[in-house]
Parts: structure tokens; sequence; C-alpha cells
């Protein structure tokens, strides 16, 4: 209705003289307020949530740069530390070590990594109901739950496994 109105205006020579009312310009402001809103929002909790992981204190250890050549491993990972993520993350597993970078919309704090071989560690196997997962130590600063599936990729890169977890 607003825009309609305006090139009324214009032809009839100009806006100098138009009354705007309230509810004409309440959705042209409160679009745009609500968009900053939700983007504000998103970067808070996003940069929350990464600090909790434990991600940025990975990522400055083990920078992770490009994406290397790999074994590239989607929905593997369950979440970090006690932060559920619902398969954010992706893998790579390459000849240097583990490849972690999240889908884009959450990479705010949570730049890729590339931990080592030597700093995986398998800690240890935990369920609930009919749920079952793995916890991985990532070189002391944080642990990665994940999938079932994931223990041989890991075992054949030399991360030691226990027999009983690959049942």
């Amino acid at each position: 209705h607003l825009l309609r109105a305006d090139l009324c205006l214009l032809a009839q020579g100009g806006l100098g003289a138009a009354q705007v009312s309230p509810e004409q310009l309440a959705p042209v402001v409160a679009v745009p307020l609500a968009l900053l809103l939700f983007a504000g929002f998103w970067v808070a909790v996003t940069s929350l949530l990464a600090h909790l992981t434990g991600w940025p204190a990975l990522a400055a250890e083990y920078p992770g740069g490009e994406e290397p050549q790999g074994e590239r491993l989607r929905g593997m990972v369950y979440g970090f530390r006690r932060v559920n993520e619902n398969r954010v993350t992706t893998l790579v597993a390459t000849p240097k070590g583990l490849y972690l970078t999240p889908m884009r919309l959450f990479r705010l704090g949570r730049p890729p990594v590339l931990v080592p071989w030597n700093r995986v560690r398998y800690e240890a196997e935990r369920s609930f109901l009919w749920g079952r997962w793995h916890d991985i130590d990532l070189a002391g600063i944080t642990t990665m739950r994940v999938a079932p599936a994931l223990l041989p990729v890991l075992r054949r890169h030399g991360v030691s496994i226990p027999g009983t977890a690959l049942a």
C-alpha cells in the first residue's frame, strides 16, 4: 500500500507534503528490525555454544585451513562436551589427522580444525535408552560424541579402539 501511495504522490508533484500514517510505516520498520534482532540473537547463541564446546581453544591449537582431500564423513558427530549439535559437523579423515568443519550457518566461533591422529583418543562408550555413542577426546581440549559407525575409520588411522566398542 505504501509504495502505491508514494507513486501517486510522485505523479502529483512530489513527496514533500505527504503524510505517512503509523500503520503504513509499521511494516517498513518492523521487518528490518525483526531481521536485525534475529541476526543478533543467532550470533549470540552460536558464539555461546561455540565456547561451551571448547571449539575455539581447539582451533587455536590446531587450525584447519582449507578442507583437505580425504574420506568425508557426515552425520557422525552428535555433539561436543554437553552441547548437542545434531550432526552439524562434517569430518574428513586425512593422512595427517581428523579435519572438522561445521555447516556454514554454525561457523561463527568455529573455524575448521585439523587434529593430528596422535591427539585423537577413544574415551568411552555411552548409552541412554536405545541410543548409543562414543566419546572421543580431542587433544585433551574437548570431547566429541560420535556415532558407532565412525570407530572403524578412527581405528584405520591408528586410534586405539577397544574390541568391545566395535561389537
